[in-house]
């Protein structure tokens, strides 16, 4: 979904306010009216993906893994697992890891950045 509205918004960046400006008043009406209804539905769905993350995150945040590591290691639990989010690398990557079974995935610093997603629903709407 973010690579679509990247494709979207990509074509028609200009270097400045001025830049666009022309641009937009280059355009025939109908030209603008597909270009507006276009960067509408962008701007939609990239509020989708912005909630898509923020929920992603949650999942993710240190309160979250506490509480799957200590279920992980519940007395009643029949198969005992150790969870953790480990501390960033030196790229930025933190390593979330599930042990018995291995599962391991690394989340790059892109991942935490913060993209906006209160602003980007806000312009949505």
């Amino acid at each position: 979904d973010l690579r679509e509205v990247s494709e979207t918004l990509e074509p028609h960046v200009q270097s400045d306010v001025e830049a666009a400006f022309y641009y937009v008043a280059d355009m025939g009406e109908a030209q603008r009216n597909r270009l507006a209804a276009d960067l509408k539905a962008a701007t939609r769905k990239g509020a989708t993906v912005a909630a898509a993350l923020a929920e992603c995150r949650q999942f993710f945040s240190e309160g979250n893994i506490s509480t799957l590591a200590t279920w992980g290691q519940h007395p009643y639990q029949e198969r005992p697992v150790t969870v953790q989010l480990g501390a960033a690398d030196a790229n930025g990557c933190r390593r979330f890891e599930i042990r018995k079974p291995y599962f391991q995935h690394r989340l790059p610093p892109e991942f935490w950045t913060d993209i906006g997603a209160v602003e980007f629903a806000a312009l949505s709407q």
